[in-house]
């Protein structure tokens, strides 16, 4: 996904902008009202270009036939727009729609809007939280051919033999020969803690392998890794994040939303495994 960021200074330039044109094709705005927060705080700065204007907490307060300037920050379906217009035309009102945002796709065109973006980016504007995604614990980077020592084979172990069979030469290799995997590990005080190894597909990611060194359970680590796989997922636009997991410790990604899609029983070498979902929230 991408961002797009708007500061202050941004927006109070498009506002100006947006309010010349305005006035040269509309020179009797009586009413200004915005549609949820983020309309609210655009509305109040148009105000300042329309003196003369009334500002509203509700459009539904405009008197009949009075012209209303509706103000948005970015219109994405153009759903809370429909009720606006409905009212409008049973209340006898012209509107003039402006925004600034307008995201392709919307069922309503603004009348006046200043930039059009895609779908899939994420704009933040002044009153928005900006998107800061936070890893407390050591260093999380890609898993790297210097890894692959004795020492690493020797320790880095999770205490389950179905997963302790592989190496991490075996996950280096995969992704050397396979543009689509992607493997981390997290180091702290120079050690390797835990890895997380998953597949980058058209609308999905794929996690094959979480886990966390056996003398580190219960810390938190597995899921600093799992978070790189929310953030993967976020910024490439997928719609899904599935895993296999082992039966014994399905549990705990139902904690965090994962719901199970099917079982899969006798599963040589590993016995039973769930085939688990999460659709993401990508407001988040």
């Amino acid at each position: 996904m991408r961002y797009q960021i708007f500061d202050e200074r941004c927006v109070n330039r498009l506002v100006k902008d947006i309010s010349k044109k305005i006035k040269e094709k509309n020179s009797d705005i009586e009413y200004i009202c915005g549609i949820k927060g983020g309309g609210h705080n655009v509305a109040r700065i148009f105000e300042k270009c329309f003196p003369d204007a009334k500002f509203l907490d509700n459009y539904k307060d405009v008197p009949p036939k009075k012209c209303l300037l509706v103000c948005e920050d970015s219109v994405r379906t153009g759903s809370s727009l429909n009720n606006v217009i409905k009212f409008a035309r049973s209340n006898g009102n012209d509107i003039v729609i402006v925004s600034l945002i307008m995201r392709r796709g919307s069922d309503i065109v603004p009348n006046f809007f200043a930039i059009e973006v895609h779908k899939g980016e994420k704009i933040v504007f002044p009153w928005d939280d900006l998107p800061i995604r936070c890893f407390n614990k050591g260093i999380i980077r890609k898993l790297n051919s210097y890894d692959i020592t004795d020492e690493n084979s020797r320790k880095f172990k999770c205490g389950d033999e179905r997963l302790d069979k592989f190496e991490l030469a075996d996950y280096y290799k995969n992704g050397m020969l396979d543009s689509r995997i992607r493997t981390y590990v997290l180091e702290d005080n120079g050690e390797l803690i835990s890895m997380v190894h998953f597949y980058l597909f058209e609308n999905e990611i794929v996690l094959r392998t979480l886990f966390t060194r056996k003398d580190m359970h219960r810390k938190g680590y597995g899921m600093e890794m799992l978070k790189i796989v929310f953030c993967y997922s976020r910024y490439h636009g997928k719609k899904q994040i599935k895993l296999f997991s082992l039966d014994a410790v399905y549990n705990l990604y139902e904690r965090i939303g994962f719901k199970t899609n099917k079982v899969i029983k006798d599963v040589p070498g590993y016995g039973t495994i769930r085939e688990m979902i999460l659709v993401p929230d990508r407001e988040k």
